[in-house]
């Protein structure tokens, strides 16, 4: 008996089976593709939410340290002595893209101000006129703004967060 060799019109793949192989290749490419954009954007977001837990606690940390009477100051370690005013000033503070503090004016490469900070501060109405009129607990709203390079006005740059919290007299 004798064997035959094999043809080779038999061997490879025909072109129907490549264009669906290259098809189902590119779908997959496509998703994975279409799914980078997305997981960037929340990596940036994660990012900026664990700057912004360690800029909100360094802020709250320098309130706590104050004196509870110079929480009406706009620079933390001055102020007068006596009760809050009604309205209490604002204090900002600036911080680069790690979250460090920084001066408004600071230059140099990832020393620039990128987060901007106003701490809006007012006596807790609900307690006024308690402990014989002295005031023992401040309300804190920390409003994060960035970046700061957008604008000159807080209200109109990107991206904003708001963190509520109070401080409180422990005399």
């Amino acid at each position: 008996m004798k064997r035959r060799a094999p043809r080779l019109i038999d061997a490879g793949f025909s072109l129907v089976e490549v264009t669906l192989a290259l098809g189902l290749i590119a779908v997959g490419i496509l998703s994975v593709l279409g799914l980078l954009g997305t997981s960037l954007a929340s990596r940036s977001q994660a990012r900026n939410d664990v700057v912004l837990a360690s800029m909100s606690t360094q802020v709250l940390a320098k309130l706590r340290a104050a004196p509870f009477w110079a929480l009406g100051s706009d620079d933390l370690a001055t102020g007068t002595a006596g009760p809050l005013p009604a309205t209490l000033d604002e204090s900002v503070f600036y911080f680069d893209l790690n979250g460090s503090e920084v001066a408004k004016t600071a230059t140099g490469v990832g020393n620039e101000p990128v987060f901007e900070c106003r701490v809006r501060k007012a006596p807790d109405e609900a307690l006024a006129g308690v402990s014989g009129g002295q005031e023992n607990l401040v309300e804190v709203e920390l409003y994060f703004t960035w970046p700061v390079a957008a604008s000159t006005d807080p209200a109109k740059r990107p991206e904003q967060c708001r963190v509520h919290t109070s401080v409180a007299r422990y005399e």
